[in-house]
């Protein structure tokens, strides 16, 4: 029969988690001092593999940091909103990474925490 001081460790790592999944942090570095009017972020595309054929000007690094728990689109969606704040058109997805953010002992137990970092150009058509 399993005591319940067994599952104080699973119990105390599951509230760790929880509290530092909450959110997605997105970081700006813009390129030039000028700043735009903000605009939709439903408007914002979103190129990877292709970039557009339309002239733009690049306006600056957007990088997303999520935990693995956060799926991509919430990440993209993170992205996206921060590019309308600066005024852009659209992003260039740059890089996807999933890395190790630490490991979480408990007792005899171990957890991995991995993170999800995406790194885009924000970019503004002419």
């Amino acid at each position: 029969m399993m005591k319940i001081y067994r599952l104080i460790p699973f119990i105390f790592i599951l509230a760790i988690l929880c509290c530092t999944t909450a959110s997605i942090v997105v970081d700006y570095a813009p390129f030039t001092n000028h700043e735009y009017p903000p605009r939709d972020a439903s408007t914002i595309r979103i190129y990877q593999s292709q970039l557009p054929d339309a002239a733009y000007e690049e306006l600056g690094i957007i990088t997303a940091e999520g935990r693995e728990e956060h799926a991509s689109e919430d990440i993209l969606q993170a992205l996206k909103i921060r590019a309308a704040e600066k005024g852009g058109s659209a992003i260039i997805l740059r890089d996807m990474q999933e890395v190790a953010d630490g490991t979480l002992r408990s007792g005899r137990y171990l957890f991995h925490v991995k993170k999800k970092i995406y790194r885009a150009t924000v970019i503004r058509f002419k």
